[in-house]
């Protein structure tokens, strides 16, 4: 399982970023990651053109399936909709990572028991513009 922000665990840092430029100031090994939206599209097409690593913020079932086709590493959902966000990642043997976004360890029992790819803690995502 994946366990990005955890106290105990190395992890690679994730930035938050909303334009190109932010992009271009994050640190080299990080993941970048947005929402999901109309206007962020363009962010994924440059990302995924420069080979960037990114992770998109979905809150629907049909953001989780357009964001494995933007080419997202990670998917972070909520965990009302990790479960079938789960599901639709092994019955269409997406790419991307499912990512539980939890503030709590209680919730490394409950993804660990419904397969959940990883989870997302807070303190694993830096706001860029801080």
């Amino acid at each position: 399982m994946i366990l990005i922000g955890h106290p105990y665990i190395d992890f690679k840092p994730f930035e938050k970023v909303t334009t190109k430029e932010d992009i271009a100031a994050t640190s080299s090994n990080c993941t970048i990651v947005f929402a999901l939206h109309h206007d962020s599209v363009s962010l994924c097409h440059y990302a995924a053109e420069n080979t960037l690593s990114f992770a998109l913020f979905v809150h629907n079932e049909k953001e989780v399936i357009l964001a494995d086709a933007l080419g997202a590493s990670y998917i972070i959902c909520s965990k009302e909709l990790a479960k079938k966000a789960q599901t639709f990642a092994d019955d269409y043997l997406f790419d991307a990572k499912i990512l539980l976004q939890s503030e709590t360890e209680e919730d490394i029992v409950y993804a660990a028991q419904n397969s959940i790819d990883g989870i997302l803690f807070k303190e694993g995502i830096k706001d860029g513009n801080s």
